[in-house]
């Protein structure tokens, strides 16, 4: 992923300056902070006691307690925040998420003043949120549909072009809901999203939860890994794509066969915009042959345990046709299989298949030796 450079990191006081510098404003003769400090000392409180809660206050319940006029609310935040006269931050704020029932999540922004055992590090109390919010989104990931499905799909669909393109894939959907609304610049926004919203982002990744995707060239795109997310990802890019040239439209099914051609007929195409879009749809092919080829093998590798399974009850040779999982489709797959034993024999006038399970190959010559001694009948003898 790249990284964002130029981005100041957050400086955060020391406890004790933090506390005075708030007090100060407090106290400053022309009121113009009067109740700042009563923001500071209820987020010092709340993070005290932290260890036995495990909740730090957000910011509209905070206001709410407080009862400070909201426009008097965020100024004083922002002061606190490091976004005013002082460049450094008395405490801190960082978006989270939890996942509720119906598949929506609970936007949090949370307030934080580390204690002085902590030092300026607020990392035990980021962490913590950062495990939940990661939680939440794996539990949004398992539900069904299409993960491109929700209230920020406007908003992806409105970023789809080559200069707005990395505010358009998975991670952007992630970055939708972790948003700051005491951001009011893109440096504010980029310092959040360095901090606080990448790493989430980079452990959903190692975790293999949002899937990376890069090209030999250096092209990347973050997507949702399951099928059906993909699929739809896939036909929103045709659509845009297909806007500027009719030879990217697909109406094939989505199978390894059909996406290879497919594949293989825009291999060479060179679209005069929307280029990442273009290489995005490259890896997203890829995945989705991958994913087609794996359900056909998996579903090969069933088939046949069905086939082995009812051949196995069957200790003497038997016809193809005894064997219900059988069909002209799956019949050379299924005689290719190491485990089982295949002949042609001409049986009442016809060519007709005989199977055996390897493993009953012992039994099937005691069967067809009994056939021949006890009722003269060679058939199984000249088969085997």
């Amino acid at each position: 992923m790249n990284e964002q450079k130029n981005i100041k990191e957050i400086e955060l006081l020391p406890l004790r300056e933090a506390m005075d510098y708030a007090q100060s404003l407090e106290s400053r003769g022309d009121f113009k902070f009067k109740g700042i400090y009563a923001i500071f000392n209820a987020v010092f409180e709340a993070t005290s006691r932290f260890n036995a809660t495990r909740i730090l206050p957000d910011l509209y319940q905070l206001q709410k307690e407080l009862n400070i006029p909201k426009e008097k609310f965020e100024m004083y935040l922002n002061e606190l925040l490091g976004k005013g006269s002082l460049k450094s931050s008395a405490i801190i704020s960082f978006p989270a998420l939890d996942y509720i029932s119906g598949g929506n999540f609970t936007t949090l922004l949370l307030l934080c003043r580390p204690l002085q055992q902590d030092g300026t590090s607020y990392r035990k109390y980021y962490d913590y949120y950062k495990n939940r919010t990661i939680d939440a989104i794996k539990k949004w990931m398992q539900k069904k549909g299409s993960k491109w499905d929700g209230p920020h799909r406007d908003y992806i669909i409105r970023n789809l072009n080559d200069e707005n393109y990395f505010n358009s894939h998975a991670g952007a959907v992630i970055q939708y809901y972790l948003k700051n609304p005491l951001d009011k610049s893109q440096e504010d926004q980029a310092i959040t999203y360095k901090n606080y919203v990448k790493p989430i982002i980079q452990d959903l990744i190692n975790d293999r939860v949002i899937l990376y995707l890069k090209d030999d060239f250096g092209f990347y795109t973050l997507q949702f890994p399951d099928e059906e997310s993909l699929i739809d990802r896939f036909k929103l890019l045709v659509h845009v794509l297909s806007e500027q040239n009719n030879e990217i439209s697909y109406s094939g099914n989505i199978n390894y066969k059909d996406l290879e051609s497919y594949k293989n007929k825009i291999q060479n195409l060179t679209p005069s915009k929307h280029k990442n879009l273009f290489l995005e749809l490259k890896l997203i092919l890829n995945e989705l042959i991958r994913i087609s080829k794996q359900k056909e093998e998996q579903s090969k590798k069933q088939l046949l345990q069905k086939v082995i399974e009812e051949l196995s009850k069957y200790d003497y040779v038997v016809p193809s046709t005894y064997i219900k999982s059988i069909n002209q489709e799956n019949f050379y797959d299924i005689i290719s299989s190491p485990d089982i034993l295949h002949t042609e024999y001409m049986y009442a006038g016809k060519l007709t298949n005989f199977l055996l399970y390897k493993k009953n190959v012992y039994p099937a010559v005691v069967h067809a030796r009994k056939q021949l001694f006890e009722k003269h009948n060679d058939l199984e003898m000249k088969i085997l």
